[in-house]
């Protein structure tokens, strides 16, 4: 009874962990955690399936998800080309005896062309006049990469204004091999 009476007598009563009851720290802890792993699981997810495949560009078509083995195919419309022989002569130089050796292919804007000029002496025609220029052309206009677009500009220029070809003219000159010494 006596230490009844001390605790009565005692207002702010001191007590003791004993006395307050079960800890509720290990369940904070294991909330934290389910909390921690949910957030984790969703920026994963996130991450994985909205953020990398928009910033890869990859936008997942309906026909790629069904299909994924078989790719798009794209439509390319054949180019009408017309190789020549190869050319080998001398360039005209004040420095020395120069060589070159050019394999020109000549693109042509219908299919007609082509066959206009399989079927008859035409291709050996265009084959001279371009020799003939090409032999025509100094080294030095023929040496740097600026100096062969505007000869390929001037070849397509000059077959076009030769009128040999009928049914078409050239869009495009194309040197498969270009060898300057």
């Amino acid at each position: 009874m006596a230490e009844e009476e001390e605790a009565a007598e005692d207002p702010e009563g001191d007590l003791t962990p004993e006395d307050s009851g079960p800890s509720r720290l290990p369940q904070f802890i294991v909330l934290i955690m389910v909390i921690l792993l949910g957030q984790a699981a969703v920026g994963y997810v996130l991450i994985t399936r909205v953020y990398y495949p928009g910033l890869m560009g990859e936008v997942e078509d309906e026909e790629m998800v069904e299909n994924p083995d078989q790719r798009p195919v794209f439509e390319i419309d054949q180019p009408n080309l017309f190789p020549l022989e190869e050319m080998i002569l001398n360039p005209p130089d004040d420095e020395g005896i120069r060589f070159l050796s050019a394999a020109v292919t000549l693109e042509f804007d219908t299919p007609e062309t082509l066959v206009e000029l399989e079927s008859g002496p035409l291709g050996a025609q265009i084959h001279d006049l371009i020799l003939a220029k090409l032999s025509q052309t100094p080294f030095k206009s023929m040496d740097e990469a600026e100096e062969r677009a505007a000869l390929k500009l001037r070849l397509r220029d000059e077959v076009n204004a030769a009128a040999l070809v009928e049914s078409g003219e050239v869009i495009q000159v194309y040197f498969e091999r270009f060898i300057l010494q």
